[in-house]
């Protein structure tokens, strides 16, 4: 699904980020209850994969929201990718960061991404897929 869609409600983007996943090899769930030393959490989309015999996880939270994400929430998803141990966590937000968002990420497996760059990672992880 190489696409130009934009997501429509907070439902629509989290199920294009899992689909795009999926696309990738990816299985994925969205809202997918994990345990973290803290307790409960749910997740917007959860993918993962085995690449010759080796796990690679993915947690992503999709935030639609009319504003820019602000560091208290990298903060928070920050945890909950440190307690889960996925690979990598995405934040994927149709109008951007704070940029104290981008501070609270440094240093971490934390990625901040707007809906549009998403795609073009995507779309690099499946060039490189075609060309291997």
């Amino acid at each position: 699904m190489i696409t130009n869609h934009k997501p429509s409600t907070w439902q629509d983007l989290q199920t294009a980020v899992a689909q795009l996943l999926s696309e990738c090899g990816f299985e994925t769930a969205t809202t997918k209850n994990v345990t973290t030393a803290r307790g409960q959490v749910e997740l917007d989309v959860y993918a993962e994969e085995d690449v010759k015999g080796r796990r690679y996880s993915v947690a992503c939270e999709c935030k639609y929201w009319a504003t820019r994400v602000p560091q208290t929430v990298i903060h928070a998803f920050r945890s909950v990718v440190a307690d889960i141990g996925v690979n990598v966590g995405y934040v994927i937000s149709m109008e951007g960061f704070q940029s104290g968002s981008f501070r609270a990420s440094e240093l971490t497996n934390l990625r901040l991404v707007t809906w549009q760059e998403f795609l073009r990672i995507r779309g690099d992880l499946v060039r490189r897929l075609l060309h291997t």
